[in-house]
């Protein structure tokens, strides 16, 4: 199962209307890995900082940047307790992007998840999958 996951999440990194989110829970915090293709992240950044060029931008403004928009656009409330991501960053490649940050403190025990990724609808028919990893055990949608 794993070896056909880590493929799975490979081609979906290329593909630049798909991204993959991955959240690993820990005791009190969860690590969120973002995958997605370059372009992808790209065209939905032109959109949505329309108003800057970043074309001209540095690549460490256009890295803050990024961080940013997946900030602004990942709502996640556990047990109506508002889960924030926090300190991340982000490794841009020249076909994959993948993005790395930590939660806010999650509450011991799991009864309702509400999620809201609205990061790429820009770029038209896009595809968000959610994995969430929890005790060992994988669910999503």
């Amino acid at each position: 199962m794993t070896l056909y996951f880590l493929t799975f999440k490979i081609t979906i990194a290329h593909n630049p209307l798909s991204v993959m989110n991955n959240m690993d829970v820990k005791t009190d915090f969860a690590i969120l890995n973002v995958s997605l293709s370059q372009a992808g992240l790209h065209h939905a950044m032109v959109a949505f900082y329309s108003k800057q060029d970043l074309e001209k931008i540095s690549k460490e403004d256009y890295k803050k940047l990024a961080v940013d928009y997946i900030k602004k656009h990942f709502e996640l409330n556990i047990n109506t307790t508002a889960i924030a991501i926090l300190d991340g960053g982000i490794k841009l490649g020249s076909h994959q992007t993948d993005f790395k940050f930590i939660s806010s403190k999650l509450p011991e025990a799991f009864d309702k998840m509400d999620l809201k990724i609205d990061a790429f609808a820009q770029n038209g028919h896009h595809q968000t999958i959610f994995a969430l990893l929890l005790n060992g055990i994988t669910g999503g949608g």
